[in-house]
């Protein structure tokens, strides 16, 4: 016997308000330019010229996710560079301080999740 489940059953509430394209576009202008992208290779200048249409793609995109409750397992992914503290021999690897590098776009899904977080 089959049961058909509805979508309230299938989707957890959504405590959480979806986002708009204004939205978007500014977190997006106040990205910082000189930053280096992550292991996708999306830098912040890259993602202030995307067009209108884009940034209404990537609303659909995290209003989705925000409706499943969902972080993509790729964003989480980090490229890591070692930085040589100053003034130091550059043959011990104690001597080396780990940077992590994010995706931007990954950074922007946070700061819509962020701002929803601290308003709840």
């Amino acid at each position: 016997m089959s049961q058909k489940l509805s979508e309230a059953e299938i989707f957890p509430q959504n405590i959480f308000p979806y986002t708009n394209p204004s939205e978007l576009s500014e977190i997006i202008k106040k990205l910082p330019n000189r930053k280096s992208p992550g292991h996708d290779l999306i830098t912040n200048s890259i993602l202030k010229k995307i067009p209108k249409k884009a940034v209404v793609f990537m609303t659909v995109l995290f209003n989705a996710l925000l409706k499943l409750s969902y972080f993509p397992a790729t964003w989480k992914i980090a490229k890591i560079i070692m930085i040589k503290k100053p003034g130091k021999d550059n043959t011990d690897p104690k001597n080396y301080r780990p940077i992590s590098l994010l995706s931007s776009v990954s950074k922007i899904f946070e700061k819509i999740i962020y701002s929803r977080l601290i308003n709840h």
